[in-house]
């Protein structure tokens, strides 16, 4: 098959291909946004503004549930190869229609940023680095146990965000963002008709530090709010 320039230039004089209208079309390259943060730090938040804004989100936790019909209980080390597979199927995919791409996860270290920024430089996309504000240990624990336990105790939460935090790497430009900025979530009090369940959340929560007097106790869960 003759390509369609080729066919093009075949069928004009010579003269007349010179005098064509040269199009100035503006291509905007789509944007891999990786944000970063603490569970419970207001990440998925702003994903779902973003989805709304018509970026594709990408989240490693709602790929688990979709294999394993929405338990992520049932979550398969062996099935790791799957669930990388089916997430690197959806950036290159989205990328390839100029959607912007969001990746919903901690990604507070080195090693778990550099597969995006790899996949979204094969791609030629800018990579941004939107950095959530870090609070103490517990707080993110209690946040994330009230909003979704999976089965797992506030004393269980507190241990993986203190891992997280003795993990935590600050990004750099020179891990090959584009640009890094910082994301100010703030955290808004409930109402009072859930006051039973905060006293419920905070026994949890006290329980869970006794081990730990000297340290002040979290605040209850309540609602999300992104400042523009």
């Amino acid at each position: 098959m003759i390509p369609l320039a080729i066919y093009a230039k075949r069928s004009l004089r010579l003269a007349e291909w010179d005098q064509l209208p040269i199009f100035d079309v503006e291509v905007r390259m789509p944007t891999v946004e990786i944000l970063v943060g603490m569970i419970a730090s207001g990440k998925s938040t702003y994903a779902r503004k973003r989805a709304e804004e018509g970026a594709v989100i990408v989240e490693h936790d709602a790929i688990v549930k979709a294999v394993h019909a929405g338990r992520y209980d049932l979550y398969d080390e062996r099935l790791k190869p799957l669930y990388k597979s089916a997430e690197r199927a959806m950036i290159e995919m989205a990328l390839s229609q100029g959607r912007d791409v969001v990746i919903d996860r901690t990604n507070h270290t080195r090693a778990m940023r550099r597969r995006y920024i790899g996949l979204a430089s094969s791609a030629d996309a800018s990579v941004i680095g939107v950095v959530f504000e870090s609070e103490s240990p517990q707080v993110h624990a209690c946040r994330r146990y009230a909003h979704d336990a999976r089965g797992l105790s506030l004393a269980d939460w507190v241990d993986v965000a203190k891992g997280h935090e003795h993990e935590w790497e600050r990004p750099t430009l020179d891990e090959g963002f584009s640009a890094l900025c910082e994301q100010d979530v703030k955290f808004i009090d409930p109402e009072p008709d859930a006051a039973s369940h905060i006293e419920s959340i905070m026994d949890d929560l006290f329980a869970s530090l006794l081990t730990e007097p000297k340290r002040d106790a979290a605040i209850a869960p309540g609602v999300w709010h992104v400042s523009a």
